[in-house]
């Protein structure tokens, strides 16, 4: 993995965030069609600390995602106002046509209105009630239809009602209905945009439309170069967006066996991230990690061949336990394939797995203890020898949990009672 050094400049990032209110009293408005001035566009993007990075204010505008919707006295005229914005998304191609006196300076006024109306998109859909709607696929198709048209100078406005729509559309039949007017070309374009801001926006969409897919890939990513995009972003991302990005590998990779495939190249790199200083980043890969090699063993096969089981088995023993679950699961997973248990075995996963039985955050987590248990069955040998070899007062607690387990019909009291007698079979034979 290429080393990136820390650039302070590049890696800033805002400490305050535009939100909705000050972002709607600005530019949604329905009869000034005049273009923001040079001051207006300046004090939105001034708390930004991305404003020098880009040739005008409005593309270093960072919508404020976590920042309260607004109080909408009535919702009655929603539609409409919304059905407006669209038409307004669709002023800077209206102005290319027009062959009349003054069209440049038209064509000025409605690329800077547009990029006002998708500001204003995304407010009202980051405050308004989706379902209630009604002709919620008419008005999906005709937002995004106009969205979708270029406009590389509103790269940000259009990446914040982007990631709206699609949060605010939740479903796979919503979903294809943005896919069939060519939403998934634009957020890899955004993506693939020089801003940082642009880029995580526009990741926090897919992520969202991976993570909320039924199945499949609703939004029809596969069929586009989302999977390059994305791997160069965290291979050279700022951190921020590498983060994103390792967010977004593990839910398309959870949603679709066929991306999962074509991710497998960044198996390597994912690996590295599971040593990074800050604990968040380790989670994220562990946890995109235990969704790619979930594809197959063609995936855990690579992951083994970059030294991941002895780095997860070494990790799991001083993980917090947030942490744990994920490289547990991984591990889970290595295990259902008889090279990889063999090499697991080799690095020394019953110990582990020993150790496990023992903490009290086993006997919460239900989960954790069904892949513990799984694990130890899968090992009917050398489990009983490995457990024998334990101190005897290692051996006294995690027999008094698998019995806890197996005579209060907790969720995995068969799981329990097979490892005993896999255990003891003498006495429980």
């Amino acid at each position: 993995m290429q080393t990136r050094h820390p650039n302070v400049v590049m890696d800033a990032w805002p400490s305050t965030k535009t939100p909705c209110e000050q972002i709607l009293s600005v530019v949604l408005t329905s009869s000034d069609r005049s273009p923001l001035s040079v001051l207006e566009l300046t004090a939105l993007a001034g708390a930004n600390l991305h404003f020098y990075q880009m040739q005008w204010p409005r593309c270093s505008i960072l919508f404020d995602l976590e920042s309260a919707p607004l109080d909408l006295e009535s919702e009655d005229g929603l539609p409409l106002k919304l059905e407006r914005l669209g038409e307004r998304l669709r002023s800077p191609s209206v102005a290319r046509a027009a062959l009349v006196k003054g069209a440049e300076r038209r064509r000025a006024w409605a690329e800077e209105d547009r990029c006002r109306a998708a500001w204003a998109l995304a407010v009202l859909l980051h405050s308004s009630d989706w379902e209630e709607l009604e002709n919620r696929d008419y008005l999906v198709r005709f937002l995004a239809s106009g969205l979708v048209a270029p406009a590389p100078w509103a790269s940000m406005s259009t990446a914040a009602a982007m990631l709206q729509l699609v949060h605010v559309s939740d479903g796979c039949h919503v979903h294809s209905l943005l896919a069939g007017v060519g939403v998934a070309e634009v957020l890899v374009q955004l993506i693939q945009h020089t801003s940082a801001p642009v880029q995580q926006v526009a990741l926090k969409a897919i992520i969202y439309a991976a993570a909320s897919a039924q199945e499949g890939d609703s939004l029809g990513l596969s069929g586009t170069s989302v999977v390059p995009a994305i791997i160069s972003i965290a291979q050279l991302g700022c951190y921020v967006n590498q983060l994103a990005a390792l967010e977004a590998i593990a839910a398309l990779a959870n949603g679709s066996i066929a991306i999962a495939d074509q991710f497998k190249v960044v198996i390597p790199d994912v690996l590295e991230f599971l040593v990074h200083e800050r604990d968040e980043m380790k989670e994220v890969a562990a946890c995109a990690l235990g969704n790619l090699m979930d594809a197959g063993q063609d995936a855990v096969i690579k992951a083994s061949e970059h030294g991941c089981i002895p780095r997860l088995i070494h990790l799991s023993w001083h993980a917090k336990s947030s942490l744990r679950d994920f490289l547990l699961r991984c591990l889970w997973i290595i295990t259902k394939w008889e090279t990889s248990r063999r090499m697991a075995l080799q690095h020394g996963i019953l110990a582990l797995l020993f150790q496990s039985l023992q903490g009290e955050d086993f006997m919460r987590g239900q989960v954790n203890q069904r892949l513990v248990l799984d694990m130890l069955l899968a090992y009917p040998y050398d489990a009983r020898t490995a457990f024998l070899q334990e101190d005897p007062g290692r051996r006294t607690r995690a027999v008094r949990h698998m019995i806890w387990i197996a005579q209060r019909g907790a969720p995995n009291p068969a799981s329990a009672k097979e490892l005993l007698k896999q255990l003891f079979p003498s006495l429980l034979g």
